[in-house]
């Protein structure tokens, strides 16, 4: 099977060897420790991104992760997230383990690094929705200006998210165009989480076909189905989302960043095999690759 950038989203913890989470240990379970079986999909994946940590994620642990992805002969990408308030001059003020990780990329000969970011948000809803788009802009001006010092050529995709009834500006395609013409850094571009969009498609808050200058600044993705209930991060074998539409929109603009799954074992043990369905979803993923140019 020809890689084609597919790549799978999994927990610092477990790449790290510190299971902890109902999640560390399914995957534990069904897969054994990631140092041994990352290195068997290097014939279907093309890089493992660690899945999204906020800023109490222990450093030693995400550069920990990153070297086993590394050390797998996998390239590496991270979901970390956007800080409330910018700190420090340097991009390591921001992200304390950035400095070690990029010493690691450096030595494992990759060109590039993806920081996948959400919008700030709030669950207060007396919280200005305005107030933290242009929060968000603000402060993704601070880490782009940090992020052009880095050895690495290193990149932010904000995110768009799903609709979970909070404030947050990062739900829709206008919100994020809008946030990606303020901040108007070439360190900046779009995530787009299919899986995310064909919920808010479904809950009427999007509609299904995104602007054409949404497609085109798309740098990385985020790519799950929905269960029964419109869960998200089920596995691609479920056959919801219009996968062959959204990845055609993808070809049609050239797009040639990551196509991540992004799976969580946890919301379908109780009625689908978490290892057969996975591993299934890394061929649904690229036989669709292939139907959609």
């Amino acid at each position: 099977m020809n890689r084609k950038r597919i790549s799978l989203s999994l927990p610092y913890s477990y790449l790290a060897g510190k299971p902890v989470s109902t999640r560390d240990m399914i995957l534990t379970d069904i897969f054994g420790p990631a140092k041994t079986f990352l290195p068997k999909q290097k014939q279907v994946l093309a890089g493992v991104e660690i899945s999204h940590f906020g800023k109490e994620a222990p450093a030693d642990q995400i550069i920990a992760a990153s070297q086993t992805v590394l050390r797998s002969g996998l390239n590496l990408i991270i979901h970390c997230y956007l800080p409330e308030k910018i700190m420090g001059t340097d991009i390591a003020s921001v992200y304390p383990w950035f400095s070690t990780v990029e010493q690691e990329l450096i030595a494992s000969g990759q060109k590039e690094l993806i920081l996948n970011l959400h919008a700030l948000s709030a669950e207060d809803a007396s919280v200005p929705l305005e107030s933290l788009l242009v929060r968000t802009a603000e402060n993704l001006v601070l880490v782009t200006d940090r992020l052009a010092c880095t050895q690495i050529p290193t990149r932010i995709a904000l995110e768009i998210n799903r609709e979970k009834g909070v404030q947050d500006p990062g739900t829709s395609y206008r919100n994020l165009l809008d946030i990606y013409h303020r901040v108007s850094s070439p360190l900046l571009g779009l995530g787009w989480d299919i899986g995310h969009t064909y919920s808010n498609v479904l809950n009427g808050h999007l509609d299904q076909n995104p602007p054409i200058e949404f497609v085109q600044n798309i740098i990385h993705t985020h790519i799950h189905d929905l269960g029964n209930h419109n869960q998200t991060h089920w596995p691609l074998t479920v056959g919801t989302i219009p996968l062959q539409f959204y990845l055609g929109q993808l070809a049609s603009v050239g797009y040639h960043g990551f196509f991540t799954l992004e799976i969580y074992p946890e919301r379908f043990t109780d009625v689908l095999d978490p290892a057969e369905h996975m591993l299934k979803s890394i061929s649904v993923l690229h036989e669709t690759q292939a139907k959609a140019g």
